[in-house]
């Protein structure tokens, strides 16, 4: 992965009038992978449990594997509560936080933090 990531904004937050929740993992995948929002789901939208093998699978196919990380020595997502008081993912790298929403203002805590690990080649296509 790039040293230098270029930061892309989430558009939806928590609190949308139309239900939809924030898409501040969207953006923090888009940062990560070096995409446009538009050229990623928005995963928890997606209705019922299924959200979370949908964005493994898109991962996958972007010759990545999410694995939990210990620290942020490569671009990680952390995920935690914002000081809004709702969750929030964003990118962290080397103490350095790329928060999507326009505040910037990160996370109060880390409860986790995924890495996204190449993968071989041919594992991407089994």
């Amino acid at each position: 992965m790039t040293a230098q990531l270029e930061r892309v904004e989430q558009t939806i937050f928590a609190g949308d009038p139309r239900g939809i929740p924030g898409n501040c993992l969207q953006a923090a995948v888009a940062t990560i992978l070096g995409l446009r929002l538009e050229m990623v789901p928005h995963f928890v939208a997606i209705p019922g449990d299924s959200w979370w093998d949908f964005y493994v699978a898109f991962v996958r196919a972007h010759g990545r594997e999410i694995q939990i990380a210990d620290d942020d020595d490569e671009p990680v997502i952390a995920t935690g509560m914002s000081p809004r008081g709702v969750s929030h993912a964003v990118v962290m790298h080397r103490g350095v936080v790329i928060d999507p929403h326009p505040s910037q203002s990160g996370l109060v805590d880390v409860q986790r933090m995924y890495r996204f690990a190449c993968i071989e080649r041919e594992a991407v296509t089994a």
